[in-house]
């Protein structure tokens, strides 16, 4: 396990290949390693971020979530995984680790994470509060703006839905947003 791990490590490192490459190299050997060993000092949590960093976002999701379980304290792990389930449309569980995070009230791409995981699970009223919030404080994030303008459209209010997407509209004419 040893051996696969320290040839992760050094995977990882390799900047003569892509990011995406390294890190899927990397993720290959730490999955050797925790096959041999899954308890393995730091295995999970490196497993978990090379398949993260390899924008492999399922696969990363068992070993993110084992090394959070390791070390609940850790906000960049539950971050990861926020984002690893945000990709995989888990909504829920996304807004769920979001909801807490230490840096949400200061750290606006965790807030448009956190509005589109509660837009998209349904519970449309928190998004809105969210999405306008930081609309407010963001006046140039054309995603934002779509998104409130969206949430307002589902909750009916539509003629409140008119000036965030025009906003939207305005700040990126050409970029469809969808679901």
């Amino acid at each position: 396990a040893r051996a696969y791990f320290n040839l992760g490590v050094i995977q990882a490192q390799d900047t003569k290949v892509s990011a995406m490459d390294r890190f899927a190299r990397a993720a290959e050997s730490f999955e050797k390693a925790a096959e041999i060993d899954a308890d393995f000092p730091q295995v999970q949590a490196s497993l978990g971020i090379a398949r993260f960093n390899a924008r492999q976002f399922e696969q990363a999701i068992a070993p993110l979530t084992r090394a959070l379980a390791a070390s609940p304290a850790d906000a960049n792990l539950k971050r990861m995984l926020a984002t690893a389930w945000l990709d995989t449309q888990a909504w829920e569980k996304a807004a769920a680790a979001l909801n807490d995070d230490p840096e949400l009230a200061r750290d606006p791409s965790l807030q448009f994470g956190r509005g589109l995981a509660l837009l998209r699970s349904g519970r449309v009223r928190e998004a809105e509060k969210v999405l306008a919030d930081l609309a407010s404080r963001e006046e140039e994030s054309a995603a934002a703006h779509a998104l409130l303008g969206e949430a307002r459209f589902e909750l009916g209010r539509y003629a409140e839905a008119i000036a965030p997407l025009e906003r939207a509209l305005q700040l990126k004419p050409d970029e469809a947003v969808t679901h």
